[in-house]
């Protein structure tokens, strides 16, 4: 698959558009054909500050789609659902279970560290471990894995994608990207200092 990584050590990374291995769905995971997903701040600063995050690593966390593969244990999710994937939380936390997950206790982890909760990482290339697990998603790339309790089904197919991914994240000002193309994440990477949006 392709995935924009963010490849380069050092402040700021370099992104650049790579082959990789295709990621494979756990038990409980999903493997989601990405149609779109937005750039948002918080993907630029990992791009502009090391050490937030493992290198390298492939971003993008307001990602939607359609479901190609499901684990053995996924009940409520089949191939060909459209899908938008939401923010991790880890169902354990005093916060989860009092239906705040917002408020998980292990949300910074689970967002800024790359790998799965258990600490894997979904893909390696040459030995060396891909950080694909970004907000649980990474979805600047051909295909994401999300955990099932993060995808949610659209009730409807008509959707544009380009509007789903910003109700998800919880506002509109983010830029749209259809597809992982470098030359747009460059773009607003390069224009962020000086429009600070």
């Amino acid at each position: 698959m392709k995935a924009v990584q963010l490849v380069a050590h050092g402040a700021p990374g370099r992104l650049a558009l790579t082959e990789v291995p295709d990621p494979v769905p756990g038990a409980d995971e999903v493997l989601v054909r990405v149609v779109a997903s937005g750039i948002c701040h918080t993907d630029i600063k990992v791009a502009q500050v090391q050490g937030l995050s493992p290198r390298p690593i492939v971003l993008g966390h307001e990602g939607s789609g359609v479901v190609e593969k499901v684990g053995a244990q996924v009940r409520k999710l089949a191939p060909g659902d459209h899908v938008v994937m939401s923010f991790p939380w880890c169902g354990a936390c005093p916060n989860c279970r009092r239906d705040m997950e917002a408020h998980c206790q292990s949300s910074f982890d689970l967002k800024m560290n790359g790998t799965r909760a258990d600490g894997s990482t979904l893909i390696s290339q040459n030995g060396t471990p891909i950080y694909s697990a970004f907000f649980q998603q990474s979805s600047f790339a051909t295909y994401a894995i999300a955990n099932q309790r993060f995808a949610r089904v659209l009730k409807s197919k008509g959707y544009h994608y380009q509007f789903v991914y910003a109700k998800n994240a919880g506002h509109v000002d983010s830029k749209v990207i259809r597809q992982t193309l470098p030359q747009a994440l460059e773009y607003v990477w390069q224009d962020y200092p000086k429009t600070g949006r």
